[in-house]
């Protein structure tokens, strides 16, 4: 079944989506055996049944599976998930989920979409970071190391963005200068190809005229021939003519001889 570029996007989003979230149960649980808080497993759990069969639900529906909403509803519910959990994990390495999510979500080449996944995460991890410092469940050390690290993504991400735009405008100016080549070769194997139209038909044309020609000249021949077995019938009777007439004298000098005798 023929899929759009949109619709696989949102599939492959969606899929991931399902995938990080039972992560973040799996993350839990592993925290929770560990000591840490059951709230999350709780959290997590109910967030990948819920994201699970609502996900599902829009796939199903070709309006939602082609929608750009799509994208935006996935996002915001893994970003719902993750946030949740970040509130009760005493881990830093909890902010790779964010990190990994921003990875796949640039297959959809779309630069506003990235940037809203991109800012979202700075807002996220900030304020979630701001929030449990003033609630007493974060020191103010893992605040400003949940910070620094988000941060020094952010600015990653746009010196990275702004290096790919470059790289992208190379890319075209090379596209659009071989795109230039390439229609003037075009240019010049047509006037080639009608040069060597024209000089076919000129062959064409002298090619009819000498059948013309060949025609006119067997006629020629046809009617000298003709001229010739006629010529040669005339000179034939000529011949039997005077060969008649030399009988004729022969006889009337032997009757000439037999006379004066």
């Amino acid at each position: 079944m023929y899929m759009s570029r949109l619709e696989q996007a949102n599939r492959y989003i969606s899929r991931c989506a399902e995938l990080l979230i039972l992560s973040l149960v799996i993350w839990s649980t592993i925290e929770y055996l560990s000591g840490g808080s059951w709230q999350a497993v709780i959290w997590a759990i109910a967030m990948l049944i819920f994201s699970t069969v609502s996900i599902e639900a829009l796939l199903m529906q070709k309006k939602f599976s082609e929608s750009q909403w799509l994208k935006y509803y996935s996002c915001s519910i893994y970003g719902l998930a993750f946030t949740g959990s970040f509130f009760f994990t005493q881990y830093l390495a909890l902010l790779g989920f964010a990190f990994v999510c921003c990875s796949v979500i640039i297959v959809y080449h779309d630069l506003k979409y990235t940037l809203f996944a991109t800012s979202a995460i700075f807002v996220v991890i900030t304020s979630v970071s701001l929030v449990r410092f003033k609630m007493g469940t974060c020191s103010g050390t893992s605040a400003i190391m949940n910070i620094f690290i988000v941060c020094n993504y952010v600015f990653v991400w746009l010196l990275t963005n702004r290096k790919q735009k470059k790289f992208s405008d190379e890319d075209e100016a090379v596209i659009a200068s071989h795109e230039l080549t390439q229609k003037e070769k075009i240019a010049f194997l047509s006037d080639a190809s009608k040069h060597l139209e024209n000089q076919i038909s000129s062959v064409n044309t002298l090619t009819d005229h000498l059948q013309e020609q060949m025609q006119y000249s067997k006629k020629a021949v046809e009617q000298i021939s003709a001229s010739t077995l006629d010529t040669t019938n005339s000179i034939q009777k000529q011949m039997e003519f005077t060969d008649n007439i030399q009988k004729d004298i022969k006889r009337i000098l032997e009757m000439s001889d037999d006379t004066i005798k």
